[in-house]
């Protein structure tokens, strides 16, 4: 290889080095001018006029410009325009299905099949042309073009792998950003997803012991911006009598079993709120635990209307069970005893020598066969009017 040869790929190598360390830690909001900065070095080391990154649209039957850089001495075309296959069918075959480089010093050197797309090439300027495509796994889904219009231009074969890599570069680049978006995304909806149904979506790292909570968990434990709510701190706020639930919960998670837990937490000085949390064990990595993920909701009311219930059930109780009257329910397919109060008990009691049990029948309670006939008729009367009085 001459020495001015070698001096050029050693120059291109330092460009790719250059390109390659920028990519390393480039954010996503970076990332398309950084793609462009590069286009545009390898437009100015070649001296060409246009270099740009195409990727294949859904289908694969047409082309679509995602960046591109161009010389002063040719109009630029926008990003976003879409190449229908139909205008370079060719290429199109060559570069997507059989996976080969597209490249020619002159236009009039090309094989007869290439027809429809010297047609392109002409009305385009293009002189001399080098595309060649981007391998990610088994499709082809990007390729990068450098075309020459003022000029005629020799492709050294040598460049061909360099600028094959940039492309990767690029592409790896571009599907870890389309990555992260989605994942974004999907977080954006399971967040939104949560606060519509009131809950708060957390994940347990036991190792480390922090939790992962989404916006409205970090709300409500008052979190600063990047502040980390650690196992310890949550404990804190959690009511001293459910802390040992809590960690028998974390125990059953960490082992495999669900983590079902309801548990207290003080959401303001004084004033404790019921959560109810429910989770399951992640799949961890090797040699590595996996993370319990979960999610908690606000169930203060229910446990208020709970109380509530239950004191309204034991006043009820105490009041039916001071009279002298003879109170009971019977289910409404056996007939047998459901609920009665302290005056049905004594009666049998004291009056029968028995004491009654609940699901005792009619047969049970009257040996003699016209009283058992007499409470069927009564209970099967009940169900047929709803309510009567008789004597």
């Amino acid at each position: 290889m001459p020495i001015s040869a070698l001096e050029d790929l050693l120059r291109f190598e330092r460009l790719l080095s250059g390109v390659s360390a920028r990519f390393i830690n480039v954010s996503s909001g970076r990332l398309d001018g950084e793609i462009e900065k590069a286009l545009i070095e390898v437009l100015q080391f070649f001296q060409v006029d246009r270099c740009a990154l195409l990727g294949t649209l859904p289908g694969k039957t047409s082309w679509i410009i995602t960046h591109a850089a161009y010389s002063e001495h040719v109009p630029p075309v926008p990003t976003g325009v879409e190449l229908p296959r139909a205008i370079h069918p060719w290429a199109y075959e060559k570069l997507v299905e059989k996976r080969e480089t597209v490249a020619y010093t002159r236009i009039e050197d090309m094989p007869p099949e290439t027809d429809v797309d010297k047609k392109t090439w002409i009305e385009w300027g293009i002189r001399s042309n080098l595309t060649i495509p981007i391998l990610t796994g088994e499709a082809v889904d990007h390729v990068i073009a450098i075309n020459s219009v003022t000029r005629e231009r020799v492709w050294p074969e040598e460049f061909i792998p360099r600028l094959r890599l940039l492309g990767e570069i690029f592409v790896n680049a571009l599907e870890r950003r389309n990555a992260e978006e989605a994942l974004r995304e999907s977080e954006e909806r399971l967040s939104l997803a949560a606060s519509s149904a009131e809950a708060r979506l957390w994940e347990l790292d036991p190792d480390q012991g922090v939790i992962w909570v989404t916006e409205r968990g970090r709300e409500f434990y008052g979190l600063a911006p990047g502040e980390k709510l650690t196992l310890e701190r949550f404990l804190d706020r959690v009511h001293p009598a459910d802390r040992e639930r809590i960690r028998e919960g974390m125990e059953k998670g960490t082992s495999g079993e669900d983590l079902i837990v309801e548990y207290r937490v003080e959401a303001t000085p004084g004033n404790f709120r019921w959560i109810a949390s429910r989770g399951r064990l992640s799949a961890g990595s090797a040699g590595k635990k996996g993370s319990i993920m979960g999610v908690s909701i606000d169930i203060t009311q229910r446990k208020l209307m709970e109380l509530q219930l239950t004191e309204s059930r034991a006043l009820l109780t105490a009041l039916i069970d001071s009279t002298s009257d003879m109170i009971w329910s019977v289910d409404s397919e056996r007939f047998g005893l459901l609920t009665f109060n302290s005056g049905l008990s004594e009666y049998f009691l004291n009056q029968r020598s028995m004491r009654i049990e609940p699901g005792m029948r009619p047969e049970d309670l009257f040996p003699a066969d016209k009283f058992v006939q007499a409470w069927h008729a009564f209970y099967r009367r009940a169900l047929e009017e709803g309510s009567y009085t008789t004597e």
